[in-house]
């Protein structure tokens, strides 16, 4: 399903278009994860969020509504979280693969705690109940889709979306700050999250100046991506922590991992704030105002 707006209609209208899209394609992959469940709960997630990043796009409009709905699409992720968490180790020792060609004996280390985190994996999703929680996840979609045909925006569309922009562009500024001052994690973790929902908002508005703002959301897109890498890295360092001695790995094996780890989250790390620059020299004022104007002129509706 295509995420973004069409220039011949009403933002209210836009907004519940995408909306049902969006619900009916989370609805297609909890109903059918076929012989792919990890992908299928993956396009699900990523359903999720960008309902999420159009409730903020709108915002302003939504009155009491963006909380409840906000809220309640809230709640259904975190019914999903725990099957994308199960399977996030295997993959983040994948890509470690290219930095232990450096290191003797790496790739056998890599190969051990990969089978580890697999049997871990396996182990946790037994113990999630992944039908039942892709159920519940789907009942509360099927509540949304119905009530997301009702959704109304109060305000002039203009207003709506520059503040919408705004609050979000100026969340994910403050972001950038705090990474370029030393933020930890944590800190890393939030900005990665608002230049996500920046960029779905970049997407949305595309077709007002598909040149500028396809190149706009693909520089957030490859941001958040980066994050989001970096943040992978420090849960598998946060759970060779904790559960060292279940990997079976001795201590040189740990050291050595723990130091492709750092190595890695440096370079992501130092990636992000060479990239991030260009996508923050706007105020959020100016900024939101330009995008606007830039929906203003291409949507007459």
């Amino acid at each position: 399903m295509a995420y973004k707006f069409d220039t011949s209609r009403k933002l209210e209208d836009n907004m519940r278009k995408v909306a049902r899209d969006q619900i009916e394609a989370a609805l297609h992959s909890l109903s059918h994860p076929g012989d792919h469940p990890a992908s299928a709960i993956h396009d699900a997630r990523k359903r999720l969020k960008k309902l999420r990043g159009l409730l903020r796009l709108v915002r302003p409009g939504l009155g009491d509504t963006y909380a409840e709905e906000n809220a309640a699409l809230r709640e259904t992720a975190h019914l999903l979280a725990p099957l994308r968490d199960a399977g996030v180790l295997v993959k983040t020792i994948d890509s470690l693969s290219d930095s232990a060609e450096e290191h003797e004996g790496a790739a056998e280390i890599l190969g051990d705690l990969r089978r580890w985190a697999a049997a871990r994996r396996d182990g946790e999703m037994a113990e999630l109940e992944p039908e039942r929680r892709r159920a519940e996840a789907a009942d509360a979609l099927e509540a949304m889709r119905a009530r997301a045909a009702t959704w109304e925006i109060d305000g002039k569309p203009g207003k709506v979306m520059r503040g919408g922009l705004k609050k979000t562009y100026k969340r994910a500024r403050k972001g950038h700050d705090a990474a370029k001052e030393g933020g930890g994690s944590a800190e890393l973790h939030a900005w990665r999250k608002r230049v996500k929902y920046h960029h779905y908002h970049c997407r949305l508005i595309a077709p007002a100046w598909p040149e500028a703002l396809k190149a706009r959301a693909g520089m957030a897109k490859h941001l958040a991506a980066t994050l989001g890498d970096d943040h992978d890295l420090t849960v598998l360092a946060r759970v060779l922590e904790e559960e060292a001695e279940e990997t079976g790995l001795d201590a040189a094996g740990l050291r050595l991992v723990q130091g492709l780890l750092r190595t890695r989250s440096g370079l992501l790390r130092q990636e992000a704030l060479t990239v991030a620059p260009q996508l923050f020299v706007d105020s959020p004022k100016g900024l939101a105002k330009r995008l606007a104007r830039y929906w203003a002129l291409a949507s007459p509706a």
